[in-house]
């Protein structure tokens, strides 16, 4: 009994992001699981973007979109976006830890450590500063 597979959520992120123009980043909970820096799950899936969009679902799973302005969006066209996303839900407290700028900075090569330092330029001084001391443990 088998039923339809419904298309894998990257896949329908991508497609949207083509027809609308537009780009999106894991929201910081998520991007921090997928990072695999919490054990914890989210219980939404939820993507940032500079349009409104409305929840769609994917066979179960449904998926909200957050409307933001485009600088908490710099780094989603390429592999670092989720770093910052990740470093900006955190927190001043947190994410200054020790820890968690370890945890980062052993998942980075020399080249993701400097599109991250680039594309932290429109971000926070918090987020510049946690990223500027990740880079220089990378180095």
């Amino acid at each position: 009994m088998g039923g339809e597979v419904p298309p894998a959520q990257s896949e329908v992120i991508k497609a949207l992001s083509r027809s609308m123009n537009t780009n999106f980043l894991l929201d910081g909970a998520n991007a921090l699981h997928k990072l695999g820096l919490t054990n914890q799950i989210p219980m939404k899936q939820v993507y940032l973007t500079d349009k409104q969009i409305n929840t769609i679902s994917i066979g179960k799973v449904a998926i909200d979109f957050r409307k933001v302005s485009p600088k908490k969006l710099s780094g989603s066209n390429n592999r670092v976006g989720i770093y910052l996303s990740a470093i900006e839900y955190l927190g001043k407290n947190e994410a200054a830890q020790e820890n968690i700028k370890n945890k980062v900075a052993n998942i980075l090569n020399k080249d993701i450590a400097e599109e991250l330092k680039l594309a932290s330029v429109n971000r926070s001084a918090l987020v510049r500063q946690v990223v500027d001391e990740i880079v220089t443990m990378v180095a």
